[in-house]
């Protein structure tokens, strides 16, 4: 069994094992894992405290109104929405183009405010 795992483990690519590793520490950070958490000032909402605009910048992405700004309080939802997202804009980056993008949108990983929040998240990535 454990060779079968390891061997599953081994055929992931490691883009979506950080991918998957940089969204539970978003999570973490934003929402502390709260799916139905709201914050700033009421306008970001769910585990990954997305924003409408987010929402409506996916929906653009894929050229369809695929998710709805209610999506933002399912966690399956906010994941593909994050998913979607950090590849489309930083997809070749890691978790720390990822995480800096998520808090400050597409050219957030040149921004130096965005520097703590990689800090907050790079310490929930931590074992």
């Amino acid at each position: 069994m454990a060779i079968l795992l390891v061997s599953f483990l081994a055929s992931i690519p490691l883009s979506d094992l950080q991918l998957e590793d940089t969204w539970r520490a978003v999570c973490r950070v934003e929402s502390g894992g709260d799916p139905r958490a709201v914050g700033d000032g009421g306008r970001a909402v769910g585990i990954a405290q997305i924003h409408r605009i987010m929402v409506d910048d996916c929906n653009r992405i894929v050229g369809e109104a695929r998710w709805t700004h209610a999506d933002r309080l399912s966690p399956v939802k906010s994941r593909e929405m994050f998913r979607l997202f950090c590849l489309r804009y930083h997809g070749r980056g890691g978790p720390e183009q990822w995480a800096r993008a998520w808090n400050g949108g597409p050219r957030g990983p040149y921004k130096a405010c965005t520097a703590g929040y990689w800090g907050k998240v790079r310490s929930a990535m931590a074992p």
